[in-house]
Order: structure tokens, then C-alpha cells, then sequence
């Protein structure tokens, strides 16, 4: 979930990138001043915390006595991380074979309010493919979906809304840099050593690409390989 630290600076979770890890560092060096109570809000649900989780808004405002978090929200330095297209894809298919396709979509369910009846998960469209080999499962998001990555992308870090898009593939080094930017102070010791956190499941292979997928992966998701520097190769 997102998470507002005690200096202002804002993390957002993009799932499947590294950011239950990240969650437990900010966590564990005691830098958290607020959460928000969705595992994966985008940019848009974090900026309008009062529209989307007014409940949760008037109880932090009151925690904190304060009138301005609102304001320190939307002023604050935020960071996120990315993935690798195809490194992402495999994750997800992983991840979701190894929990049996629970539909963490349908549990958002539970959220509903009079004020929120929309309940809301990026993943809910992957999600609804339902178990399948990799390969089916890739070729209902290439035909049904094309770009799907770019898309989430693009509501967690639009250009220009972001001030520090990390990657998954040097999430140590790049955390550390973001809390650096943001003028954080931890134990980079303690960070280097934290163990991974909410891994895909081990018994799961890491799946075969055809040719003619990857490629369209490629071409799709244009806009990720190019503006966050990625290669053809994962």
C-alpha cells in the first residue's frame, strides 16, 4: 500500500515490483507516518485521499491533529518502482498460480460504502483471464489488452508526476538513492541485508516465452522499454 513518511515524502505500490520489500525497510526503520488502507492505490487514489477513503482521512487528520495533510499529500516528494515487461508478466502468472487465482479484486467487495461503491484493483482485468498456461494466458492480454502494463504504468507514475521511478531489477541501490533525494537517513547495512519479501512462489517455473509473444510484449509496451530504459531481453 502507499505509504506517507514522517519527512512528507510518499511511496506508491505498484504491484508486483518490489514493493512489499520496500514496505517492510520504511517500515522496520521506522520512517512510516501513514498508510493507506487499499494494498495498490494509484496516483490518483493517493492524491484524493478524502474523495476516495474519506473515513480513513478523517480519522489520520484527527491522529494527527492536523488540517494540512491533504496539503502534505499532494506537496509531497514521491517514488515508485517498475519492471521489466516481460519480467512483470511472468511475475504476475507466477504469483497468481502459486495463490490459485484468488481474486483480490472480489475482496475489494468489502470495501463497499454508501460514499465508495466502486471497489477497485489494477490488476482486475488479468485477474478475470482466469487460470491458464502462460502462453494462453499471454495471448488473452496481447488480444484483449494490448499495452496493459503501459496503462498501469501510467496511473501510478504519469510523466512528470513523479519525482523518482526506481526499478525493480536495482531495487536496493534505487531505494536507497530515492531516500537519499528525499532526504532520508537510514541503516543502508540493515537495508542491504533484508531478505526478499512476498516472492513469487518458488514451485512455480518461471515460464517459457514463444517468439511471436515476447515480441508483441515488446512492441505493445513500447512506451515502459522506452522511457524507463529497458531491453529486449529481460
Amino acid at each position: 500500500m502507499a505509504a506517507l513518511l514522517e519527512n512528507g515524502a510518499l511511496f506508491l505500490h505498484i504491484p508486483k515490483t518490489g514493493g512489499s520489500w520496500v514496505r517492510h525497510i520504511l517500515r522496520e526503520q521506522g520512517l512510516v507516518k501513514m498508510e493507506w488502507p487499499h494494498p495498490h492505490p494509484d496516483l490518483d487514489r493517493v492524491l484524493n485521499l478524502p474523495r476516495y477513503y474519506p473515513l480513513h482521512f478523517a480519522k489520520q487528520s484527527a491522529k494527527y491533529q492536523s488540517l494540512q495533510l491533504h496539503r502534505e499529500i499532494q506537496s509531497s516528494y514521491k517514488f515508485c518502482f517498475v519492471r521489466h515487461p516481460h519480467s512483470w508478466y511472468e511475475s504476475y502468472w507466477r504469483f497468481m498460480q502459486g495463490h490459485d487465482w484468488k481474486s483480490f479484486h472480489k475482496e475489494r467487495q468489502r470495501e463497499r460504502t454508501i460514499l465508495l461503491k466502486r471497489p477497485w484493483h489494477p490488476n482486475a482485468f488479468l485477474e478475470q483471464i482466469g487460470r491458464r498456461e502462460f502462453t494462453s494466458f499471454m495471448r488473452t492480454v496481447v488480444e484483449d489488452y494490448p499495452g496493459y502494463l503501459t496503462q498501469m504504468y501510467g496511473w501510478y507514475a504519469p510523466p512528470g508526476e513523479i519525482d523518482f521511478v526506481g526499478r525493480t531489477e536495482s531495487l536496493v541501490d534505487d531505494l536507497l538513492k530515492a531516500l537519499d533525494l528525499a532526504g532520508i537517513a537510514v541503516d543502508e547495512e540493515a537495508v542491504r541485508n533484508t531478505d526478499k519479501v512476498n516472492t513469487s512462489p518458488g514451485r512455480i517455473e518461471r515460464p517459457e516465452w514463444e517468439n511471436d509473444l515476447r515480441m508483441a510484449v515488446r512492441r505493445l509496451e513500447a512506451p515502459v522499454f522506452e522511457r524507463f530504459g529497458y531491453k529486449l531481453t529481460a
